[in-house]
């Protein structure tokens, strides 16, 4: 329980600084590479306006024509990039018919492309229309009047620093979860230290207590015994005397079990044959069912193996084959088998009535026992699911229980 409660507040918290630093992280590049582009788009709409005659402020648009970059015009008191910014760039442009015939090409800016190279790069784009990225080349392909202009612009060196601050950023955000998953590990043995300290208290206070009830219990078994002998059999007092006497013996002896569960270690696992185990437990229990008038079946699968305590294991099937006989009405059902390396039990009983259909796992937590199973004259404590739940998740397993037509129905995989 507490390596799952500290594993639950690492995650949490790893979860947690995982969503926070990534969602800065993937902000702070958006933002980033949004600003390289950005730059990028006013450079090339300066080429073009600057290399394009029908886009100078006192062209004629009597026509109607396309002046849809007239917005970039020129003005010192707005436009961030002076026609001096441009000899800091490697660029080329190519005007083109719509036809896609080359009417001019411009590589005074650029040694990286040839006149011929310039051609062929504008001709595999003309057609589109719009700003994007080609290789680390920022192109717009302008529509004008008469003719298409192609503009590339080399942003290696922008998009290069861009990129070095992702992967430096990726970097600090791995180191940063890292040190978070140290540094919480270290945290969660203190959090969860005093809960250690409790649950020890608790563990301490059971075994002591059911260690301190057996010598009363076993003083007024064997005088009950005494008093049978001389009074006789059929005396009411002395029955419900000896009754409740064996009710608290074993609920004493469930007791000492769950304290004594946490003793047992991986060293003490051996490789069990579970399908022999379970028809074993299962044959102990037939002519109990057969004298009960109720059903019993099995579905187990043959030389299913599984790496645990043998005792464990078996008092595992006692616990749900007895929860079952007890609250069953007239049939109960055992399957056992293995679906890839998963294993699979389950014990399903009919009952008279259910208080709730769904989820039932509240019948694992200790001394839990239904409104109806108290006022029932069936004998019970309220440890053995408990049990049956400890001793599952020491085999790496999970368990639980189910309601639905009026079925209740326990299942467990390891």
């Amino acid at each position: 329980m507490i390596k799952k409660l500290r594993f639950q507040i690492v995650l949490v918290t790893i979860v947690s600084i995982f969503l926070l630093l990534g969602s800065v992280l993937l902000a702070i590049n958006i933002i980033n590479f949004s600003n390289v582009a950005s730059r990028a788009d006013e450079v090339t709409s300066r080429i073009v306006r600057e290399n394009s005659a029908e886009l100078d402020p006192d062209f004629d648009n009597s026509n109607g024509q396309n002046l849809s970059l007239l917005y970039f015009a020129s003005d010192p008191a707005t436009d961030r990039n002076g026609p001096e910014d441009l000899h800091a760039f490697r660029y080329f442009f190519v005007k083109l018919t719509k036809s896609g015939e080359t009417l001019e090409t411009n590589v005074e800016h650029t040694s990286a492309f040839t006149v011929e190279e310039a051609n062929a790069f504008a001709l595999s784009i003309y057609k589109q229309e719009g700003t994007y990225w080609k290789d680390n080349y920022r192109c717009r392909v302008e529509k004008l009047p008469d003719y298409r202009m192609v503009v590339a612009v080399d942003f290696s060196r922008e998009r290069e620093s861009s990129f070095v601050f992702l992967w430096t950023s990726l970097g600090g955000f791995a180191v940063a979860l890292i040190i978070a998953f140290v540094v919480t590990l270290m945290l969660s043995k203190l959090i969860t230290k005093p809960i250690e300290e409790s649950q020890r208290q608790q563990k301490r206070f059971v075994s002591n207590a059911s260690h301190e009830l057996k010598t009363p219990l076993t003083i007024i078994s064997a005088n009950s015994e005494l008093l049978e002998l001389e009074i006789g059999e059929n005396n009411e007092s002395l029955n419900t005397i000896k009754k409740q006497t064996k009710k608290l013996i074993n609920m004493v002896k469930d007791l000492n079990k769950l304290t004594k569960i946490d003793e047992s270690t991986n060293k003490e696992f051996t490789t069990l044959d579970i399908s022999s185990l379970l028809k074993e437990v299962f044959e102990s229990y037939k002519e109990t069912f057969r004298q009960a008038n109720k059903e019993i079946n099995t579905q187990i699968d043959n030389d299913i193996s599984l790496q645990g305590n043998e005792k464990m294991i078996r008092n595992l099937f006692n616990i749900l084959l007895d929860n079952a006989y007890k609250y069953s009405l007239s049939f109960v059902f055992v399957s056992l088998k293995k679906n890839n390396s998963r294993i699979y039990l389950e014990v399903k009983n009919d009952v008279e009535e259910i208080e709730e259909e769904g989820d039932q796992d509240k019948v694992f937590d200790r001394f839990y026992r239904g409104d109806r199973a108290r006022s029932s004259n069936i004998e019970g404590s309220g440890i053995g699911l408990s049990l049956a739940k400890e001793i599952v998740e020491m085999h790496k397993g999970r368990i639980s229980a189910r309601a639905e037509n009026r079925e209740f129905i326990i299942k467990a995989d390891f």
